[in-house]
Order: structure tokens, then C-alpha cells, then sequence
């Protein structure tokens, strides 16, 4: 705010400054008292003092413009402030996003589900194999598979055909089915020397740490992706959420039902998780033949 020359201003600091005294129109002014008086404004931080009969308007393009003059270029035309030219900074830490295919991750394909499968089971690797397997079955965020306990799936020594979680991002519950495949490896997870006394379904190698942390199961996908042949890029742990709805989706074009299994609240956010309109786009375009 520009004080009017009409008002009487309330910081009384100025008015017995010998700069300042003078209160003549800004015609009467040099260059170098007008910017010295809008460089002196703005480095107080205090109301400025209109001289005269001054258009305020034309005192705003003073405030705009006389700043950097000053600070810049100096008081009609010396130097203050020298202009040096800074050599570019480089950064130590490469851009997490540089090469990569960042957005929505493809799900995995029925083939190359089992072309995964069939790698662990052929490796004896019980822990993959059984964290694939429920991933692929429960639709879980990868905060809460991790975090998936031995109670939640087994119940009198035997595995859940139905199980409810509460989610961490929603605080709701959600259910979801294991098939019987996926009963027989966490069966055969469970009854491993690896898992006597453990609490969670999947241990830490870490002491501090109960379970696996998501940044492990990222990469834990990411080699299963890169055993048979995908790019790693487009592909993580949200492809083995999207995978088994998606394929869901494919066969029914039911969308409450994926809904459903996946714990949203509004059906606009399954619509853009599956991508259910551009999908739909192309399957009418691809039957038309003109």
C-alpha cells in the first residue's frame, strides 16, 4: 500500500531525516534520489513517503523497476553489486525419474504370471514363491503385504480360504481369497525351519526390522520381471496389485466387483486405476471395420 500525500504518515521516522526533508514533485528529482528513496523503502521494509504531488501509479513502476537499478546496476550507472558469472552445478545424485518409464506400471499377463511361478518353483524358493503367490491373490498395497501376519492367513493350522485386512491407507477392511495353489506354498512356507517363531508371514533378514520393508519387495519384483525377459521399468509392486483385477475386469466388465477387491471408496478411482475408458476405446475400435 502506497500512502496518498494527503494522509499523514505514522512512521515519523523520516520526518526529520535530512534526506527525506525535502518535499518537492518527483519532476524536481534526480534519478539517484528517486531510487535511493525506493531502495531505502524496500530495505526498511517501511511506508514509503510520496514527495509532492507524485502520481501513484507511477511511483509503483519506481518500486518495480528503481529496485533492481539499485541493487543491480548502481545509482545512475555504478557499479554496486558486481554481476559474476556462476559455473554450473552439477549434481552429485542422479534424478530417481532419468531413464525411466514413470506412471501408471502395466499388470502382468497370464503367461508371464506363470512363466514367474514356474522360475520359483523350479529355484525351491518357498519365501518368493509364497510372496508372489499372495500378492498376485490378495490385491494388497505392498505396505500391507508386507506387513501381512501368520494370524492373518492360518487359523487352526490351516490356511484361510478368505481373508480380511484392514487397509493402512484407508483404515477400512478388505477382503480377499487365496486360491489353492497359493494355500499349498504359504503351507509349505509356514512348516519352513525359516519361520519357527516368526510373527509375520515375511521375516526380515534384519533383527531390528519384523518384516521385509517395500523398497526389498520392489526389488524382489523387479527381479522376477527381469527373469523372463520384461523391462523393469514399466513394470512394480502396484503390477501385482492391478494384475489379477485387470484380468477380472478383461473377462466380466464388472467394475463394482473390482472395486470391491480392490478397497476403493469411489468407482472414478477404480475407473482410472485400470484405465477402463481408454481400454474400452479401443476394443469398440478395434471391432469396427470400415
Amino acid at each position: 500500500r502506497i500512502r496518498p500525500p494527503h494522509e499523514k504518515s505514522v512512521d515519523t521516522r523520516f520526518d526529520n531525516s535530512s534526506q527525506f526533508s525535502a518535499a518537492r514533485p518527483y519532476s524536481k528529482k534526480s534519478n539517484s534520489q528517486v531510487g535511493l528513496d525506493a531502495a531505502f523503502c524496500l530495505r526498511r521494509n517501511t511506508w514509503w513517503r510520496i514527495h509532492g504531488e507524485a502520481d501513484i501509479s507511477f511511483q509503483v513502476i519506481i518500486l518495480r523497476q528503481r529496485y533492481v537499478d539499485v541493487w543491480a546496476g548502481g545509482l545512475d550507472g555504478e557499479q554496486i553489486m558486481p554481476r559474476v558469472q556462476l559455473p554450473a552445478v552439477t549434481p552429485k545424485r542422479r534424478a530417481w525419474n532419468k531413464g525411466r518409464l514413470v506412471g501408471q506400471k502395466r499388470p502382468l499377463l497370464p503367461k508371464q504370471v506363470w512363466a514367474i511361478r514356474a522360475r520359483l518353483e523350479l529355484a525351491g524358493n518357498l519365501c518368493d514363491l509364497a510372496l508372489f503367490n499372495v500378492a498376485i491373490d490378495s490385491k494388497l498395497r505392498g505396505c500391507d503385504l508386507v506387513a501381512l501376519k501368520v494370524n492373518d492367513l492360518i487359523r487352526d493350522d490351516t490356511v484361510r480360504e478368505r481373508v480380511s485386512v484392514v487397509q493402512s491407507k484407508t483404515n477400512k477392511p478388505v477382503q480377499f481369497e487365496l486360491a489353492e495353489n497359493t494355500r499349498e506354498t504359504v503351507t509349505n512356507w509356514i512348516s519352513s525351519p525359516e519361520m519357527i517363531g516368526c510373527q509375520f508371514m515375511f521375516p526380515s533378514r534384519f533383527h531390528d526390522r519384523p518384516h521385509i520393508s517395500t523398497r526389498q519387495y520392489g526389488r524382489l519384483v523387479r527381479d522376477w520381471v527381469v527373469s523372463i525377459g520384461l523391462e523393469p521399468s514399466g513394470y512394480g509392486t502396484h503390477s501385482m496389485r492391478r494384475t489379477k483385477v485387470a484380468e477380472i475386469y478383461r473377462k466380466t466388465g464388472n467394475l463394482r466387483a473390482v472395486q470391491l477387491l480392490l478397497g476403493h471408496t469411489k468407482v472414478d478411482s477404480t475407473v482410472r486405476y485400470l484405465g477402463v475408458e481408454l481400454e474400452d476405446a479401443l476394443s469398440i475400435s478395434e471391432r469396427i471395420d470400415i
